[in-house]
């Protein structure tokens, strides 16, 4: 289902053909039209071509938000450790406490916990459970952040076959 990917791409780029909307405008465009690519169902290689754009130019042009947005893209289609490679670069971009890119750093955080529990390395999920949570609960965040959680959850408990989902659940829903 493509929803209005379609749309939006069509928007990104009638503005990236228009006047220069300049930085980081650009590259964001960019890194946007990446993700609705390969969310629209379209070509992956055309998504992966955007995004790597995207990300040279946010390098480039010392933008975090850019880059982690177009990694999130490639992050679509990567699994095991090279989905936790991904999150981890992700992560070193989008660093401190930004509120540009607060979002996106919770967004890695709680793919981290995917791709761990996923890997079996349970240790490392425990650590970054709190810190996530934490992390999230100081921004405000934490209701958006409740699902994806819960899910890293469901992954790690079913894993560990342990009762632990139940207990943090109730922290995330009260």
């Amino acid at each position: 289902m493509t929803g209005r990917n379609d749309d939006g791409n069509a928007v990104i780029t009638r503005v990236l053909d228009g006047p220069d909307p300049g930085v980081p405008w650009r590259s964001r465009l960019r890194a946007q039209r990446a993700l609705l690519l390969v969310t629209g169902g379209r070509r992956w290689d055309e998504s992966v071509e955007q995004a790597q754009l995207a990300i040279a130019e946010g390098e480039r042009d010392g933008d975090p938000v850019t880059v982690g947005l177009a990694l999130h893209t490639l992050m679509q289609a990567a699994s095991g450790t090279d989905a936790l490679e991904i999150v981890d670069r992700g992560l070193r971009v989008v660093v401190g406490a930004d509120p540009e890119s607060m979002d996106l750093r919770l967004l890695f955080l709680t793919n981290r916990l995917v791709a761990l529990s996923n890997l079996h390395r349970l240790a490392e999920f425990e650590a970054a459970l709190t810190s996530t949570i934490a992390l999230a609960e100081s921004q405000g965040l934490l209701a958006w952040l409740g699902s994806s959680v819960i899910a890293a959850l469901t992954l790690w408990t079913t894993a560990t076959g342990t009762g632990l989902c139940c207990i943090w659940t109730r922290h995330l829903i009260r």
